[in-house]
């Protein structure tokens, strides 16, 4: 049996859902999984999937992580030291900038070997000027601890390449999926409260997911044009003042997370994708198992998700 630790610094949106179906189909007979998150920040899907995980032998390890650099990733590092070497694990596979620094310097410290999957932070300098540098620096300077990197795109491939440089470590790309039986609609489908075109944004509510720009832009169309905002974040306040500023309430709503994001996306006359960054899009491919149309910036790994024949759809 394999001992191996899956390790995030982000509980949400596509990273979890990402992080959440490796662990789902990794065979427990095969493998003992443990799995190191932020203890913030997780959506409602995050919680449910916890649960089921920890009934189902998952061994898991909330931790207080901080997206930036924080005085506590010291600590956190000791304890995974720690945690590491008292339960034997053998693969360490780290999830974003953050949890990419802490897996593979414990990796070396433990001599495990290490896989690492970038999710965007340092390839788009979410972080601001001086994070993203002191970022950038760790990911050069980790890169003869890192046994494999794994990228969710040929975009996200590129990227990490010509910012960080790979020299003698094999990356490669495993594109994300959705299996079929990830849609299990329901038979009560709540329909919309108004008659006309209704589109939807699933995201987390910050400025890098563009629901800014979609909220103005739907200030010039018709009344009969409504926009549905899932997902909950930073920028919720901002965003209501906006809708409200607009006068949109009417037609502008935020419904926060939603548990079955499917069963409302299937309602939608089309969805939404106004990023100015995105590695990889679940939206994308959801979207259109459910054969709706799908409206995106042409950014980042969106441009391998969206097909020509989609776009002309």
């Amino acid at each position: 049996m394999i001992r191996i630790l899956q390790l995030s610094s982000n509980s949400s949106g596509g990273t979890r859902k990402h992080v959440h179906s490796l662990i789902k189909n990794m065979d427990s007979v095969d493998f003992e999984l443990h799995y190191g998150f932020p203890i913030m920040g997780g959506d409602s899907q995050f919680l449910t999937d916890t649960v089921d995980f920890a009934a189902n032998g998952v061994l898991l390890m909330p931790m207080r992580i901080h997206k930036a650099p924080h005085v506590t990733d010291i600590s956190n590092i000791y304890f995974l030291f720690n945690y590491v070497k008292r339960h034997k694990i053998e693969i360490i596979h780290s999830h974003g900038s953050k949890a990419g620094v802490y897996g593979r310097v414990v990796s070396k410290l433990n001599g495990v070997k290490s896989i690492y999957t970038p999710h965007g932070g340092v390839l788009h300098d979410q972080f601001g000027f001086l994070a993203s540098k002191v970022y950038l620096f760790f990911e050069k300077l980790l890169l003869p601890y890192t046994s494999r990197v794994v990228a969710e795109s040929q975009y996200t491939k590129n990227a990490y390449l010509q910012k960080v440089g790979c020299p003698n470590v094999p990356i490669i790309v495993n594109y994300n999926g959705v299996s079929k039986t990830d849609f299990r609609l329901s038979t009560l489908i709540s329909k919309f409260a108004y008659k006309g075109k209704h589109f939807g944004i699933f995201a987390r509510l910050t400025e890098l997911k563009g629901q800014r720009v979609a909220i103005k832009a739907f200030a010039s169309l018709p009344n009969d044009h409504y926009l549905h905002l899932f997902g909950d974040g930073d920028d919720r306040l901002y965003l209501l003042d906006l809708i409200g500023s607009l006068k949109l309430e009417s037609r502008v709503f935020i419904h926060g997370d939603v548990g079955c994001p499917e069963v409302y996306m299937k309602e939608l006359y089309c969805v939404l994708i106004p990023s100015y960054f995105e590695s990889f899009s679940y939206v994308a491919i959801e979207a259109m198992m459910l054969k709706v149309p799908v409206l995106a910036f042409s950014v980042g790994g969106l441009i391998e998700v969206v097909s020509e024949k989609f776009k002309k759809a």
